[in-house]
C-alpha cells in the first residue's frame, strides 16, 4: 500500500474512533423540549397552566382577539385546569403555556412552550423558568391570510401539547361490566358494549376474549386523541379484563 493510501486510511480510522468515543461520552438520557419522549415525560402529573400570549411587535397587524379563548378551551377539553396568575404561582412548578408570535406582516414565527420552574443540577437551591415542552414553526401565507395561518399553527401546536399530555396522563376508568360484540364492518373487529350503552373499541383485546356475546368486567385507559379506523366507540387500551 502506498504511503498516501496509508495516510488516508489512518485518518479515516482515527475519525471513526473519535466519533465513537464522543458518542460513548454523551449522557444516556438527554432532555430535549422539542423531542416527543423527553418533553412528554415533563407533562406527567401536570394539573393545569396559565395561558400567556405575547406578540413580539406591540402593534402587530394580526392580533387575534379570540386566540386566548380558543387555547384555553382546548386545554379544558383535554382535562387541564386553566390557571389565573395567582393559581399558577401556587401550583407545583408554576406552569404557564407561553405563546410567542413574531408577526412580520407577510410572515411570522410562532413558538408554543410550556414554561415551568426547573432546578440547577449542580445547585438544586437555584431554580428558574425553563421550557420543558416546545414547538416552533414559521408561518407564511401573505398579508391577507397571515392571521388565519398564525391561528392554525398555534392551535396545531396546542393540539399536540394536549395529545402529549393525555399520553403522559392516561385517564383510568373504573371497572366496567359489558358484553363483547363482533362487528362485521371495516373488515370485522371486536368491540365491547358496556351495560350503560357506551361502546369501546379496544386496541389490545386478548385473543381468548374475542367471543361474541361474552360477558366481561374490564378496566381501560382512554386514548382520547388517537384516531381509529373503525369509527365506532371510544378507543381504549385494556388494563384489566376478566370473564363474568
Amino acid at each position: 500500500m502506498k504511503a498516501k493510501e496509508k495516510l488516508v486510511w489512518t485518518v479515516a480510522i482515527m475519525t471513526i474512533c473519535a466519533a465513537l468515543l464522543a458518542a460513548a461520552e454523551q449522557p444516556k438520557e438527554k432532555f430535549d423540549p422539542t423531542g416527543d419522549e423527553s418533553s412528554r415525560r415533563s407533562l406527567a402529573g401536570l394539573e393545569g397552566a396559565q395561558v400567556v400570549i405575547k406578540y413580539a411587535e406591540p402593534k402587530a397587524n394580526n392580533r387575534d382577539r379570540n386566540l386566548q379563548t380558543m387555547v384555553e378551551e382546548q386545554l379544558r377539553e383535554c382535562g387541564l385546569t386553566v390557571f389565573n396568575s395567582g393559581r399558577r404561582v401556587a401550583a407545583p412548578g408554576s406552569p404557564y403555556l407561553y405563546i410567542e408570535i413574531d408577526d412580520r406582516r407577510t410572515a411570522a414565527s410562532v413558538a408554543v412552550k410550556l414554561m415551568q420552574k426547573v432546578r440547577l443540577e449542580r445547585d438544586p437551591a437555584i431554580s428558574c423558568y425553563g421550557a420543558t415542552w416546545e414547538r416552533t414553526s414559521l408561518v407564511t401565507g401573505g398579508e391577507k391570510n397571515l392571521k388565519r395561518m398564525i391561528r392554525k399553527h398555534v392551535m396545531k401546536a396546542v393540539d399536540k401539547f394536549c395529545s402529549d399530555y393525555l399520553t403522559a396522563n392516561p385517564k383510568v376508568l373504573p371497572m366496567i361490566t359489558g358484553t363483547i360484540r363482533h362487528l362485521s364492518f371495516e373488515g370485522g373487529f371486536y368491540g365491547i358494549v358496556a351495560d350503560n350503552g357506551q361502546k369501546y373499541d379496544p386496541m389490545n383485546l386478548p385473543k381468548e376474549f374475542k367471543q361474541n356475546g361474552l360477558r366481561v368486567k374490564f378496566q381501560v385507559k382512554e386514548k382520547k386523541r388517537m384516531a381509529g379506523i373503525h369509527m365506532w366507540g371510544k378507543i381504549v387500551e385494556i388494563i384489566k379484563i376478566e370473564k363474568l
